[in-house]
């Protein structure tokens, strides 16, 4: 019973095996408490270790066999004793779209669809008395119960290939029962395995995929690239207490054509910041000099050549990849659909999406692509812009191994085929990962330890360590695990540190950079750290965020775009839509042909403010939507894809049409249901007034979108904005009455005009009659005085203070005023991205 059993599987993944103690009743799994931790080594290609566990855990685990590249690895046993609790940690492993979570969310009933095949479960009893369980321990053997498995790829899993299991003692069963999600239809199997082998297993042994010897990086193979130098790159920032920190301290290294470099290190260990402050994503000043192919970098000619992929995926979740990649080809190819197709159909076929060419991108309203194939979609973009140096935040982070090594092997292909500078940073990447690499520069705590060929490092801190690669370990993790300080004693990190700058490799480095040689190169990083290569803010507003391409292609574009995205996306319009129809109904329904007598004035009024108010202060419901636009013009601007007047256009291009379509089917259903004013050229301009009360409303949602980039405290100020207008607008409370201290407000406040208009659109030049003396004992406020037989709405617009000018009767001021809004709130929020998103950190 003491000897591990390990099992070779054909398909394996970077993973950890663990054996927590856990309960579970109808399949619910609770993980109480990490019984012990199996390390895997990463990249074991094509075999992964798993270990039977040992003692009172009572589970194995084992490999099925004969599964394709996209099937499942394995599986872990049920318990074995129904008085036993099951300490077995239920795990499954696949690639992405291999239907991990769609067999889970099977087996705990969380499918629409009907889910055939069987599924048992056994309840959990307590453990029995000390004497009693050693007994059992001793005398029990292994009968494994009923293991779940799901179709995967439209290929079935023979149920005789459980393989032997080691159990002393005898052996069991295994019964595979085969489950088909209503997917492709495939019958489903049931079969039983072989008998469980007595004994102490085979260890299998580790394939390792044997260390890189490329070389690359020559100028004349790869022309599309462009080597990029740097030499002593730091900056600081300001700490509570007033002192400053480090995070980066002279960082040197080289980035060139058709090369492959990771930027590793821990947690904290300034990779993200190396990346930005070489792409220019850094607000804080940075020192050291950068140069681009010999020439001093300058950030503006840089941004033309150079692309950023952001670790986090925006882009527009109702377009396909191919149009996504097609929009992004129209704006660097313009007037020429040719070659934007041309370079849209290299990207798919370069990147493997070719297959999900038609798919959406998916987004929180609708599924589409998996994290994996999204991430090679965000590499796309910026590829069709044909960049010479490629930039990539942990571009693997959040992926499993299988998506991971399909995202690094599109990056390495693009650099060997097209020659462009990649270099991204990466966490903790697998052996597999970490092969396709061509160099590496490895940070702890924003210092160097290491700049050179990837497959030399493990020799380098071979000789600096005195120790090797530990068993089931990867290169990658031991070199981590080196210089990591939140785990590792401060003194080994140190020495690692400081062993750098005497090193073999720290003096090649400085060879290449002719560091002190005096020739050109040496001269230009130095001239290019005595000049800063940081461009002005002003320089940078007005020539690098513009894009290449005119304002009208631009605006073309874009418009196509936009207009696609809000059509297919229910998040953007028509989930308002249905809502403002659903209230619209209500609110017609409730004032259901209210009346023309003076009695029904307070009603009128009531119905004129509510429709002026609340009707406005849904638009709120439109800022997710702009929080989702206002990450991806930031991501775009910063890459130089198109500038911010471009965009504003665009927008409001879409989005006028569909408010305005809106109000004449909002209006169409309150106005004529309610009874209002019967004159035509009242109902058209109670159309006109509600369409642009929308457009200041949303106006003043995309300028909060723009300074406030979170969602809950985005609704709260709207929220308050629109509240503080009602309140002062002057149907709560007359004008005359408000303190001098708020009563400014009322002219500031969208209500006020909205709501005069409204009133004096119903009012202006009507009458109203009063009931006869014997019908006038109605409750409540009246307009009518003891024998006065009508009412005219002048009276009433009167008493509401809603005098001569604006806000008051003249109601086409009152929409001037409006529109002046609605342009106004839209240029400040175009001032605002233009200053502040620019991308920079």
């Amino acid at each position: 019973r003491g000897a591990a059993r390990l099992r070779a599987l054909p398909h394996g993944a970077s993973a950890n095996a663990f054996a927590p103690r856990c309960k579970f009743l109808r399949l619910e799994i609770c993980v109480e408490a990490l019984r012990e931790g199996i390390k895997v080594k990463p990249g074991a290609n094509p075999a992964v270790q798993r270990r039977y566990m040992r003692g009172n855990s009572g589970c194995a685990w084992f490999g099925i066999d004969g599964l394709d590249a996209l099937g499942f690895t394995l599986f872990p046993l049920a318990p074995i004793r129904p008085h036993f609790f099951c300490q077995c940690l239920t795990a499954w492993q696949g690639p992405s779209g291999a239907g991990k979570s769609s067999l889970l969310d099977a087996l705990a009933d969380r499918v629409k669809l009907p889910v055939t095949g069987g599924v048992t479960a056994r309840p959990w009893s307590p453990r029995p008395p000390r004497a009693a369980r050693r007994r059992r321990q001793r005398q029990r053997k292994f009968a494994l119960t009923q293991v779940a498995m799901v179709w995967v790829e439209g290929k079935g899993v023979d149920a005789s290939s459980g393989g032997a299991l080691g159990g002393e003692g005898g052996g069991g069963s295994i019964e595979f029962v085969a489950m088909d999600v209503a997917g492709d239809g495939t019958a489903a199997a049931v079969g039983e395995g072989a008998s469980a082998a007595t004994g102490t297993g085979a260890a299998a042994g580790v394939a390792v995929a044997p260390p890189l010897t490329r070389s690359c990086g020559s100028l004349s193979v790869a022309a599309g690239g462009a080597t990029l130098c740097w030499r002593n790159v730091g900056f600081e920032v300001t700490v509570k207490g007033g002192g400053r920190k480090a995070i980066l301290r002279d960082i040197s290294g080289v980035a060139r054509p058709g090369c492959v470099l990771f930027l590793m290190g821990p947690s904290g260990a300034g990779k993200s910041s190396l990346l930005d402050a070489l792409a220019d994503r850094v607000k804080l000043p940075v020192t050291g000099g950068v140069t681009v192919d010999g020439v001093p970098k300058d950030e503006l000619s840089f941004k033309r050549v150079a692309k950023y992929v952001q670790q986090q995926d925006t882009l527009a979740a109702a377009l396909s990849t191919r149009e996504t990649l097609l929009y992004y080809s129209r704006l660097c190819c313009p007037w020429d659909e040719a070659e934007a197709r041309s370079r849209a159909d290299s990207a798919l076929e370069l990147l493997g999406l070719r297959d999900q060419a038609n798919t959406y991108i998916g987004g929180a309203l609708f599924r589409g692509l998996s994290g994996g194939q999204k991430r090679r979609v965000s590499v796309g973009v910026q590829l069709v812009f044909q960049p010479r140096v490629l930039f990539l935040d942990e571009p693997t982070s959040g992926l499993d191994s299988a998506a991971a090594h399909h995202v690094v092997t599109g990056l390495q292909k693009v650099a060997k085929q097209v020659g462009t500078t990649t270099i991204l940073t990466i966490h903790q990447p697998s052996e597999k990962v970490y092969g396709l690499a061509d160099g590496l520069l490895l940070l702890s705590s924003g210092r160097m330890a290491y700049f050179g060929r990837a497959d030399a490092a493990v020799d380098h801190f071979r000789s600096i360590s005195g120790g090797d690669v530990p068993p089931l370990t990867s290169g990658a993790e031991w070199m981590l695990d080196l210089v990591d300080t939140s785990f590792q004693e401060h003194e080994s990190v140190e020495k690692v540190l400081k062993a750098w700058p005497e090193s073999e490799k720290a003096r090649e480095l400085d060879g290449y950079l002719s560091t002190g040689a005096g020739d050109e190169l040496d001269e230009a990083l130095e001239e290019s750290a005595r000049r800063g290569f940081q461009a002005g803010l002003l320089d940078l507003l007005t020539k690098g965020s513009s894009g290449d391409v005119g304002l009208l292609w631009q605006v073309v574009v874009l418009t196509r775009l936009t207009f696609v995205n809000v059509m297919r996306n229910p998040a953007y319009m028509w989930l308002r839509y249905a809502m403002y129809i659903a209230l619209s109904v209500m609110i017609g329904t409730v004032w259901l042909d209210i009346g023309s007598s003076a009695d029904d004035i307070i009603d009128v009024v009531n119905v004129l403010f509510f429709i002026a108010a609340f009707m406005v202060f849904m638009s709120i419901s439109v800022l997710p939507a702009y929080l989702d636009d206002r990450n991806i013009f930031t991501k775009d601007r910063a890459n130089g894809a198109y500038g911010t007047l471009s965009f504003l256009l665009a927008q409001s291009i879409v989005s006028q049409p569909f408010l305005f379509l809106m109000s004449i089917i909002c209006s169409s259903i309150t106005y004529w249901l309610i009874g209002l004013n019967s004159n035509v050229g009242n109902f058209f301009f109670f159309v006109w007034n509600l369409y642009i009360s929308f457009a200041v409303a949303e106006a003043i949602m995309l300028l909060i979108a723009s300074v406030v980039p979170f969602f809950v405290v985005g609704i709260a100020v709207g929220a308050f904005l629109f509240g503080t207008f009602m309140v002062v607008q002057g149907f709560f409370i007359q004008l005359d009455k408000i303190g001098w201290w708020w009563r400014w407000l009322h002219w500031v406040a969208m209500h006020s005009y909205s709501f005069a208009s409204f009133m004096v659109n119903e009012f202006a030049g009507s009458t109203w009659s009063c009931p006869s003396e014997t019908e006038q004992a109605s409750e409540g406020l009246s307009f009518c005085q003891p024998g006065q037989s009508s009412v005219s709405g002048k009276q009433v617009l009167e008493f509401y203070q809603i005098d001569p000018g604006t806000p008051g009767q003249d109601r086409w001021g009152n929409s001037g005023v409006l529109v002046g809004m609605a342009i106004g709130f839209t240029a400040i929020a175009g001032v605002w991205k233009w200053l502040f998103h620019t991308g920079k950190k």
